[in-house]
């Protein structure tokens, strides 16, 4: 397990992918950690996108090589799961696949739920696997449900692709959203995550949609 270090961003098509979206939703989620399990260019271009919004500590990587691609990886994830969750005492972990690992076949269910009762917490696999996802709306609403039963709500708004994405507060996506000012603010109140004060978020908010 390791937690990667920021590479160069991939801007262009990354909040076409599932995982894109996933990521950002577990942000979105108190006290929870990822576990992001991929190949190097899925993990690294996703620690790089997180840590363009802000905040990535909470978000780590398995990085697979062929002989994890050739033999399986359930192994090599469960030494990272439990890593993490004695180093780190997460509230929740999200234990996301990418497209590498559906295609191989590896099945971590059984893992999630071992480590959930080991931990006495919540565990929970996110297959974000492109081929039966095309955006990144997707991978939140996996997320979404899955929050369900941690007893949260992440806030899901209209438009939360280009709120969220890589273009976030740009006047010209704020402008044209058609989220109402209060969902805005919820929103970039979560993903700040107290770093800014209401007062400010607010200020941002009307200097960024132009006085609507």
């Amino acid at each position: 397990m390791r937690n990667m270090k920021k590479m160069m961003h991939g801007d262009k098509g990354i909040n076409r992918c599932p995982l894109s979206g996933a990521t950002k939703a577990v942000m979105m989620v108190d006290g929870a950690a990822m576990l992001v399990i991929g190949t190097e260019e899925c993990t690294y271009y996703t620690k790089s996108s997180l840590e363009m919004k802000g905040d990535s500590s909470n978000c780590f990587s398995v990085v697979l090589d062929k002989n994890d691609i050739t033999f399986g990886s359930l192994d090599t994830v469960s030494e990272a799961v439990y890593e993490l969750l004695d180093e780190y005492k997460p509230t929740a972990l999200f234990l996301i696949t990418t497209c590498v690992v559906e295609i191989i076949g590896d099945d971590f269910t059984a893992l999630a739920l071992e480590a959930s009762a080991k931990y006495n917490l919540p565990v929970k696999v996110i297959q974000t696997n492109h081929y039966k996802g095309k955006d990144d709306e997707y991978g939140m609403d996996l997320v979404f449900d899955a929050a369900k039963d941690l007893g949260q709500k992440p806030h899901k708004f209209n438009n939360i692709t280009n709120m969220i994405g890589n273009k976030i507060g740009s006047k010209a996506n704020m402008s044209r959203s058609t989220m109402s000012e209060e969902e805005m603010f919820q929103m970039l109140k979560a993903k700040t995550g107290g770093r800014m004060s209401d007062k400010e978020i607010r200020k941002k908010i009307h200097s960024k949609m132009g006085g609507r």
